[in-house]
């Protein structure tokens, strides 16, 4: 199974890049990781979010294919330990149907209502509320966490 992350704009905070590229090699170690960024709209004057979402949200479909299995991060989302997060990780890999789990995160704004209703599973990584482009950095982490658990391997200490 590909995981695959489709992010909203680019990381302007250089000192989470090296941490991006630090799990997605990991993350390589154990499955193919696709890591694709598309543009941010660029929001004219008094113009609403919903539609700055829309316009990022048709972007993000373009990167999708038909049969991914897209997971949304959403502040209203599921929440999961990590362990129980490497077992959402190992039922998708089980399952024959998904060849691509794509995780998206948007921007400043986030996603769009009719993308998050359309996306297989929203997911939370927390109550708390951090800056959009730390969530990447959090998600691959995960990522690797639960790939970890999944091998049996000593990364994750509970």
């Amino acid at each position: 199974m590909i995981i695959k992350l489709v992010c909203v704009g680019k990381i302007k905070e250089l000192y989470l890049l090296p941490g991006i590229e630090e799990y997605l090699e990991r993350i390589r170690h154990y499955t193919p990781v696709e890591y694709v960024e598309i543009k941010a709209e660029t929001r004219k004057k008094h113009e609403p979010d919903a539609l700055i979402k829309q316009r990022e949200a048709d972007k993000i479909r373009q990167t999708l294919m038909s049969n991914d299995c897209v997971i949304a991060l959403d502040e209203h989302g599921k929440e999961f330990s990590s362990e129980q997060f490497a077992g959402m990780l190992s039922r998708y890999q089980q399952r024959g149907d998904v060849k691509r789990l794509a995780f998206v995160t948007g921007g400043a704004t986030g996603l769009a209502e009719e993308f998050l209703h359309r996306a297989d599973m929203m997911l939370a990584l927390s109550k708390m509320t951090f800056p959009h482009q730390l969530c990447r950095l959090i998600l691959l982490e995960q990522v690797y966490r639960g790939l970890t658990i999944l091998a049996g391997e000593s990364y994750h200490k509970s």
